[in-house]
């Protein structure tokens, strides 16, 4: 994620991890932050971030994926890369 849309970001997966608490078979949805130590990737320019999920069912994470809030993040998440 660039550094200019960190705030972006995070208030998109803030509205993001709220909306699919309400999905269907969500057993877990985590959003983790590189942090800086040895050999890491992020910079002053970039932060990695990693989005864990875990699902019931096949069914439940392909009903996620179409579900309009997944949609509205997965279009504006580009801008923010």
């Amino acid at each position: 994620v660039k550094s200019s849309a960190l705030a972006e970001f995070c208030e998109a997966c803030a509205a993001l991890l709220a909306a699919s608490g309400r999905d269907r078979g969500r057993l877990r949805m985590d959003l983790h932050r590189e942090l800086p130590w040895a050999s890491c990737l992020s910079n002053d320019d970039f932060s990695l971030f990693m989005l864990i999920q875990e699902w019931a069912r096949p069914e439940d994470l392909e009903a996620h994926v179409m579900a309009p809030h997944s949609q509205r993040f997965n279009m504006i998440l580009p801008r923010m890369l």
